[in-house]
């Protein structure tokens, strides 16, 4: 008896692997045809065309990916994320912060610039104000100044870039969550459920910073201010993340993609007092623009 039940035992078990094996299989294929289809796909072939800086280089950098991943960019993860994008009006486009077009369209650069070393006047102090609905500041938060971010900076940063007081190359891929500090490139999920470690460990590339969790209550000290985030999705997926900075004064202020101007308002034109109850909606309804999803405060020692 004990035979018998061992050998059913054992070819149950074999059974399960072998239905296993053929699933894992199957979904491989319809991975690898669904990647063949995209890829021939007209529309992602003229966007690839149209935003990638080098798009020859750019399909070598695809072609080295893995064929699926939950964790980083993967064949199936870019096109997909390329699909999306080309529903994105035209003029809209290029206010994404999250674009892997633009992932291998430059060498990777270690000469970081910071706004810091021109902006001196930055680290002036300035008591916080008092009462008048915002959010505690220290005296050591940046200057909103629009003529520092105008032209040519205003290309060389996204809201990434802008949170953290730095400038560098148009669409440096450092300016993704996590990529500084690992060399890469996350999936946009990934990078909501890692937050803190993904920003804690990118912060010393930011010209020696810092970044920890904070509260929206808490009052920042000595060369420090506060930053935070939210994220857009399309379904139950991620698409990208925006970041707002406390500048001094109290109010907050963001930059929309490195196409965009830097703004101390918000999506319905009004000043920010605080960006977990703004309106995030900068897509006028339209899902990918619409950041809704608040991801919390961070404090930035610099």
């Amino acid at each position: 008896m004990k035979k018998v039940l061992s050998l059913m035992l054992v070819l149950i078990l074999t059974v399960c692997s072998i239905n296993l094996q053929a699933y894992a299989e199957t979904s491989n294929s319809d991975v690898a045809a669904r990647v063949e289809q995209l890829r021939n796909n007209p529309v992602i072939q003229e966007m690839v065309e149209k935003y990638a800086p080098d798009p020859d280089r750019w399909w070598d950098w695809y072609n080295d990916l893995p064929l699926e991943d939950e964790d980083v960019v993967s064949k199936i993860y870019v096109l997909d994320w390329i699909e999306y994008f080309a529903l994105i009006p035209e003029d809209e486009r290029l206010y994404v912060n999250y674009n892997p077009l633009l992932f291998a369209g430059t060498e990777q650069d270690d000469s970081h610039t910071s706004i810091d070393e021109y902006d001196t006047s930055s680290y002036s102090v300035v008591l916080p104000p008092d009462g008048g609905g915002f959010l505690p500041t220290g005296g050591y938060e940046h200057a909103y100044d629009e003529d520092l971010w105008d032209d040519p900076v205003r290309e060389k940063a996204n809201c990434y870039a802008y949170a953290m007081n730095c400038y560098s190359r148009y669409g440096d891929p450092m300016y993704v969550i996590g990529y500084s500090s690992s060399g890469q490139h996350y999936s946009v999920n990934y990078m909501r459920r890692n937050l803190t470690i993904l920003l804690g460990a990118d912060a010393k590339y930011f010209n020696g910073k810092t970044v920890k969790p904070t509260t929206a209550d808490a009052k920042p000290g000595y060369r420090q201010y506060k930053i935070a985030l939210a994220f857009s999705y399309v379904g139950s997926t991620a698409r990208d993340f925006h970041f707002f900075r406390q500048d001094k004064g109290g109010y907050w202020s963001h930059k929309r993609g490195y196409e965009g101007y830097i703004q101390n308002t918000d999506a319905g034109n009004f000043k920010i007092y605080d960006p977990s109850v703004c309106d995030r909606d900068f897509g006028s309804g339209y899902e990918p623009h619409n950041y809704y999803d608040f991801a919390g405060y961070y404090m930035v020692t610099y």
